[in-house]
């Protein structure tokens, strides 16, 4: 989880704030999961991640609020990628492309 945030999100907008502050433009874009709104018991560390990445993303766009700089979250549904098809079996299977 240190490294989805708290190491690596988080540090990167404040590094980024003020500049586009300053301009008074700009937008910050998140990726989260729609993991992060549901109990996932599989991928509980994962789920904490996206969710704390949710809270951020929440908690930057009100702190910028009126200054010109927005906050745009992501939340791609889940998908079963190839191996992952049992952890989550409600997950979007993805199309097969042709070789």
């Amino acid at each position: 989880m240190e490294s989805r945030c708290w190491e690596g999100l988080a540090p990167k907008c404040d590094a980024f704030t003020p500049h586009l502050i300053r301009r008074g433009a700009g937008t910050f874009i998140t990726v989260t999961s729609g993991i992060a709104f549901l109990p996932f018991p599989p991928m509980p560390s994962y789920a904490a991640s996206k969710a704390a990445v949710h809270a951020y993303s929440e908690a930057l766009r009100a702190q910028l609020d009126g200054t010109g700089v927005g906050v745009v979250e992501l939340v791609p549904p889940a998908v079963a990628t190839a191996g992952q098809e049992k952890v989550n079996p409600h997950a979007r299977q993805l199309p097969t492309c042709p070789a």
